[in-house]
C-alpha cells in the first residue's frame, strides 16, 4: 500500500497518490500512537499469520480490543487503495493509456 503511495507520486500522479496517503493515514495514525509501534505491528502481523511472535518485555501483547481495532482500520485502508488503483486504471484506460 505505501509503494502505490510512492509509484504514484514518482510517476507524477500527485492526486492519486495523496488519496492513496490519506487512506492509511488512519491506520498509519492507530499504529504510531497509544502505544509502542512494535506492539502494534506485532499485532497486525499476528492477525494476518505472519511470524512476528510476541512482543519482548517489558512490554505487552495489544490486546483483543486494539488487534480488532487494527484489523478493521487495515482492512479499511486495503479497501480504499484498492478502489484509488481500481479508479486510476479506469482512469488511464479511458484517457487512451494503459492501467498502472
Amino acid at each position: 500500500m505505501v509503494r502505490g503511495v510512492l509509484d504514484a507520486y514518482d510517476a507524477g500522479a500527485h492526486e492519486s497518490a495523496a488519496r492513496r496517503h490519506l487512506a492509511l493515514s488512519r491506520l498509519t495514525e492507530a499504529v504510531m500512537t497509544g502505544q509502542p509501534g512494535t506492539v502494534a505491528t506485532k499485532a497486525l502481523l499476528n492477525a494476518r499469520g505472519l511470524p512476528a511472535g510476541p512482543v519482548r518485555g517489558p512490554l505487552l501483547d495489544a490486546d483483543p480490543a486494539l488487534t480488532a481495532r487494527l484489523r478493521r482500520l487495515l482492512d479499511e485502508a486495503e479497501a480504499a487503495t484498492a478502489a484509488v488503483t481500481v479508479t486510476a486504471a479506469v482512469t488511464a484506460t479511458a484517457a487512451g493509456g494503459s492501467p498502472r
